[in-house]
């Protein structure tokens, strides 16, 4: 693959097994080189470079991206007392 190579943004989206639109947020966000061809507005394309795709999935396949919502910590004393009072009365 050469450095010149342009995918289109769901072939990009594929490779990193991720939304179409998480696709367009990584490139917002400056993680993706990308261009537009054909009209703005309505009926243009994105393309992604294949390259920065490349080095994407390689900097995640060190440090893989969260996913989902945050792990909850352990439940403090108070809130198990809360639950085994709720049992009690059930």
């Amino acid at each position: 693959m050469m450095e010149d190579d342009w995918i289109e943004l769901i072939d990009a989206a594929n490779r990193l097994d991720r939304h179409p639109t998480q696709v367009r947020k990584l490139a917002a966000a400056g993680g993706l080189v990308t261009r537009r061809i054909g009209p703005v507005g309505r009926g243009g394309r994105w393309l992604v470079s294949a390259a920065s795709v490349a080095a994407l999935v390689a900097r995640w396949a060190d440090a893989p991206p969260r996913r989902g919502r945050p792990t909850q910590g352990a439940p403090s004393v108070s809130a198990l007392a809360k639950r085994k009072s709720r049992a009690k009365h059930a």
